[in-house]
């Protein structure tokens, strides 16, 4: 005789083990042998690596990132994912932030390897290796940061550009005067 032990029923199994969330993730079968032999089997379902870890599904939804991309970032070592038992990577919740960061350095135009360089000045706290801070790291850096703030202020006057032309469109909406009639 078989019976089996879902989730539903995982509430008085708890009871039976400290970690009631282990319950969980198994099926429990109860096997009556002819010889009354009783053999129980727990299968436990792979939830994970642990607690406050996702898989690069969940990563890459989370942050708009393709999974290629996530794992082109890893070959890199501008994240790392723990690996499960099941070969399956699982990345920490603050690696969210991490790519968002990432992807807005690449976005300015820094490379990989800069990106990797600068990339503890951008954790809490703050750890920063003066050793690598070699002269050449430093003046791409200053070039870089340049670059940036010369692409701000475009931006910006773009930005402004777009507001200006917006107020003019909605003063005349308001005026009466219609698209068709400037």
């Amino acid at each position: 005789m078989k019976t089996a032990v879902d989730s539903a029923n995982s509430a008085a199994l708890g009871s039976l083990w400290p970690l009631a969330s282990f319950w969980d993730s198994c099926v429990l079968s109860v096997d009556m042998t002819a010889d009354s032999n009783l053999h129980i089997y727990v299968k436990v379902k792979p939830l994970g690596c642990g607690v406050g870890y996702m898989r690069i599904g969940e990563l890459a939804e989370r942050t708009g990132t393709s999974r290629r991309l996530l794992r082109y970032y890893e070959e890199q070592g501008l994240i790392a994912s723990k690996r499960c038992s099941n070969g399956y990577r699982d990345y920490d919740e603050r690696f969210v932030d991490r790519v968002i960061q990432i992807r807005g350095l690449l976005d300015a135009g820094l490379p990989t390897r800069i990106i990797k360089q600068i990339l503890p000045c951008l954790d809490k706290p703050r750890v920063i290796h003066f050793s690598d801070a070699t002269p050449e790291m430093i003046a791409t850096l200053e070039r870089e940061r340049d670059r940036m703030t010369e692409r701000i202020t475009y931006l910006t006057r773009n930005r402004d550009a777009v507001s200006d032309y917006l107020e003019t469109v909605r003063s005349k909406g308001r005026s009466g005067v219609t698209s068709s009639t400037v």
